[in-house]
């Protein structure tokens, strides 16, 4: 895999366990948004979809669908997803350990908990990495939000289900 992202972009991850890559996947978007109504339309057997308050909104959690949503393939196979954790985590190889979808609804008053993504995982050391892809534009106020450097605390929290 050729190096896609810039050297400084990797730094920056490397050293807050975050960065943002503006673009990177819009010409993604549109199939993802296709993969998504599929898998809503029909969900797997474990996923879980959340009432808003009042009924107001859904929460949609699904993951490891991959093999049956053809666009979630799609994605997985020819977007720069790989190569981009490539670049971030210096590796030569990337594998797939799942993708995971959460569609929140707008009026969703549903929170998702403060969580961190490694003990979600049953593998263990430096190199793994998520990739969030927003859809749709988010407002700053009930967007995403990090703890820059927590990666590097050593300490990781019990994972809660949502």
């Amino acid at each position: 895999m050729g190096q896609l992202i810039d050297q400084s972009t990797i730094d920056e991850f490397n050293q807050k366990g975050v960065t943002v890559l503006k673009g990177v996947f819009n010409d993604w978007v549109d199939v993802l948004r296709r993969g998504i109504d599929a898998n809503m339309e029909n969900p797997d057997p474990n996923a879980r979809i959340y009432k808003g308050d009042e009924g107001k909104g859904r929460f949609f959690v699904d993951y490891c669908n991959w093999d049956r949503i053809p666009e979630y393939r799609d994605f997985i196979f020819n977007s720069p997803a790989a190569a981009v954790a490539a670049d971030l985590m210096n590796s030569k190889t990337v594998q797939l350990f799942h993708e995971h979808v959460l569609v929140k609804e707008a009026q969703t008053g549903v929170p998702t908990p403060w969580h961190q993504d490694a003990p979600y995982y049953c593998v263990d050391g430096p190199k793994t990495i998520s990739l969030w892809i927003p859809l749709d534009e988010v407002p700053r106020e009930t967007t995403l939000e990090f703890l820059a450097g927590s990666h590097k605390w050593g300490k990781y929290y019990r994972p809660q289900r949502f």
